[in-house]
């Protein structure tokens, strides 16, 4: 039938209307066939509906649970639950055996002294009262040799030298554009999150 009604067209338009209709079947969607006595694949296929691989449900036993991933077994990696009640097997995991020497240290501790007697703690107190501003923890760690966390330990600020570098502040901070402000914010919210150890 297709036939006769291109037998009175011409060879170019009789190649245009073939090429139309295998287009035309080409397009139509792809249905794939329903087995109903599929066999099984050696392994778990993921397009299979009854062997598929996406359907497993594994059968836990009943109690606590250790799945350790596929590797060799260590003490190290295995909870103390789960070691046997032998007490070389839990000695070694309390107390592990080095095979070298420890890396370097990233940083050299400053050495610690206690060469600070009452006599320097109470020049130290004097200094700090007489002139808060040139006995900075600074200049009074450095003319004793010791850190700014023991000048602040020992001889704290008063009221008036905290209300003063706190005024002192509340001007710097008046002259902070948007940025600065914003970006300090978020370091005190990051700080407090920090301080949260949630």
């Amino acid at each position: 039938m297709q036939t006769r009604a291109l037998a009175g067209l011409s060879r170019r338009a009789v190649d245009g209307a073939r090429r139309a209709q295998s287009t035309a079947a080409a397009a139509k969607p792809f249905v794939a066939k329903k087995y109903k006595n599929a066999t099984p694949t050696p392994f778990p296929t993921k397009f299979h509906p009854t062997f598929s691989a996406n359907n497993a449900q594994p059968v836990l036993p009943v109690g606590l649970t250790f799945n350790p991933p596929p590797a060799a077994p260590s003490p190290y990696d295995t909870p103390g639950l789960f070691l046997p009640a032998d007490e070389q097997a839990k000695r070694a995991v309390v107390t592990p055996a080095l095979d070298g020497p420890l890396p370097p240290a990233l940083t050299t501790p400053a050495p610690k002294g206690y060469h600070l007697g009452e006599a320097d703690v109470a020049e130290i107190r004097r200094l700090r009262a007489a002139d808060p501003v040139k006995n900075s923890r600074t200049a009074l760690a450095a003319q004793f040799k010791c850190s700014p966390f023991f000048i602040g330990m020992v001889a704290p600020a008063s009221e008036e030298r905290k209300d003063e570098m706190a005024k002192r502040l509340s001007a710097i901070q008046q002259s902070w554009g948007p940025l600065r402000r914003k970006a300090r914010l978020q370091r005190q919210k990051r700080r407090e999150l920090v301080a949260r150890d949630d």
